[in-house]
């Protein structure tokens, strides 16, 4: 997790206007009274940031960690993988047919 450098209420700002923390996002949200909260944002609206079972007022935000979960990266990579593959198989089909014929 990458830490935001900013002081609380520019945080805050940012937070709220700027969409530096997203939904889908990992954060590890540090908070005035010295609690730790590590969650996948599923929701922010103007006063919170709603995890699965979590949910922290913004205006209580000191520090936050975010490691982001881009779908976009996640699906090339994936699709990098299988096409990779795949023309591993091409290449090597007619040595495989090959050495099943006993040639």
């Amino acid at each position: 997790m990458k830490p935001i450098e900013a002081g609380p209420d520019e945080l805050q700002y940012k937070i709220r206007h700027e969409n530096i923390v997203n939904v889908h996002d990992r954060v590890k949200v540090f908070t005035e009274d010295g609690k730790e909260y590590q969650f996948q944002v599923t929701a922010i609206d103007e006063k919170d940031i709603h995890g699965e079972g979590v949910t922290v007022p913004i205006d209580s935000i000191v520090a936050v960690e975010s490691r982001d979960i881009s779908i976009g990266k996640t699906s090339l990579l994936v699709g990098a993988g299988i096409a990779t593959y795949a023309l591993i198989i091409i290449l090597l089909a007619p040595v495989l047919v090959v050495g099943a014929l006993g040639g």
